[in-house]
């Protein structure tokens, strides 16, 4: 059976929250869908098994994207009950893999894009408090206020009393400016609807928003950021390796605290944090992501360091796994799962659209990976990331 440990939303999703700067609490709105929820929720017409695949048939317009994954509940048998990733789609129907005897199914059937696990553990007016529910990882808190229509500002807490109070915050604000780093939904007070990805697994969230769309529909630039526990290095484990991403400011630098590459070692810039420094102590240190293989100051895509891509030689595009380091040591810490770097110069054109699926390659093959149109600034493309939407990230 295929993988369903990854989910993944995309703003032209069926169901979608909508994303625009001229609505505080929509950024809250899509990770309630993707994290908690999930969305677009129909019933189906009829499901049939045959040969271990799935059909199921809804109204025109009800159905759902390829490779994402849906949850199906109150069918019997009850063995077509729960996750399944779409193989194929058309606008009445979605097939999946199933353990399921052939046959027709009967109960009142509903399918829904599956959530990916989390807890929400508080919330008020524009205000969240996110924590995965995997007693495998530490757990850590996310808080995201939502209510600037322009920015959410998020931190990481390692215990929380209330959706205001906590202990173990990363970043501090000696690190960044009160009340957390930035991630960013919008340049300017309009309702144009942005283009944007999140994806997650049990342990940790990416989330790219082309934020400069509000401006003009060319500026579809962004970067990989997130929240949550990448793969540690340290074989005795690294609960402190829960990293935030997020950028340090507004307007300037928006591709800094990125995990897409061109991350800076000032501490003014720089907001990825870790919730401690690798032996457990003190309070939150400066996290900088890098590229396993190319040049650490270049956005993915925009790197020279192993020539063009596709390659002339191979036709190949190489792909690095990004890394995450204390910015202070240059102690490595964590691979970070789900985000791919380009150590090359890649061409573009064939990515024009921001998050479209593409095939993976050699050690990805047979995984979806989302492209992300990466810049220095909201207008600007530089280069193309990754983000795989397959998975399995660990």
């Amino acid at each position: 059976m295929l993988s369903t440990s990854v989910k993944w939303i995309r703003n032209d999703m069926r169901g979608a929250p909508v994303i625009n700067g001229n609505t505080p609490g929509c950024l809250i709105a899509a990770l309630d869908a993707l994290l908690v929820t999930g969305w677009g929720t129909t019933t189906a017409l009829s499901v049939s098994v045959s040969g271990g695949i799935a059909t199921a048939t809804v109204n025109a317009g009800s159905s759902f994207a390829e490779h994402a994954v849906v949850w199906v509940d109150g069918a019997t048998p009850s063995a077509l009950n729960g996750e399944a990733r779409v193989l194929t789609a058309s606008n009445t129907q979605i097939t999946f893999a199933t353990t399921a005897p052939d046959g027709v199914a009967t109960g009142a059937i509903t399918l829904k894009y599956a959530p990916a696990g989390w807890e929400k553990v508080d919330t008020r007016t524009n205000k969240a408090v996110y924590r995965s529910t995997d007693v495998t990882g530490a757990r850590f808190y996310l808080r995201v206020d939502d209510s600037n229509g322009l920015f959410a500002r998020v931190r990481g807490y390692e215990t929380m009393s209330d959706i205001d109070t906590g202990t173990g915050l990363f970043p501090l604000d000696a690190q960044i400016a009160t009340g957390g780093g930035y991630w960013h939904k919008s340049t300017a007070s309009n309702t144009t609807a942005i283009p944007y990805l999140l994806a997650a697994d049990a342990k940790l969230l990416l989330q790219a928003v082309c934020f400069g769309v509000a401006n003009s529909a060319n500026n579809t630039t962004t970067a990989v950021f997130g929240f949550g526990e990448g793969v540690a290095l340290n074989p005795a484990g690294d609960a402190f390796a829960t990293v935030l991403s997020a950028t340090g400011s507004i307007g300037s630098g928006l591709q800094y605290g990125g995990l897409s590459g061109a991350s800076t070692d000032s501490a003014t810039s720089g907001a990825a944090t870790f919730a401690r420094g690798w032996q457990g102590l003190g309070s939150a240190v400066y996290a900088r992501p890098v590229p396993e293989g190319g040049n650490v100051t270049m956005l993915s895509g925009s790197d020279g360091t192993l020539g063009i891509a596709p390659g002339r030689v191979d036709g190949a595009i190489r792909m690095a796994r990004m890394m995450l380091k204390d910015q202070a040591t240059n102690d490595l810490r964590a691979v970070v799962p789900g985000c791919h770097f380009v150590p090359q110069v890649l061409d573009n054109t064939p990515f024009p659209t921001p998050f479209a699926l593409n095939d993976g390659a050699g050690a990805l093959a047979g995984r979806k990976l989302a492209a992300v149109p990466v810049g220095q600034s909201s207008g600007s493309r530089s280069g193309t990331a990754f983000v795989d939407v397959t998975g399995p990230w660990r």
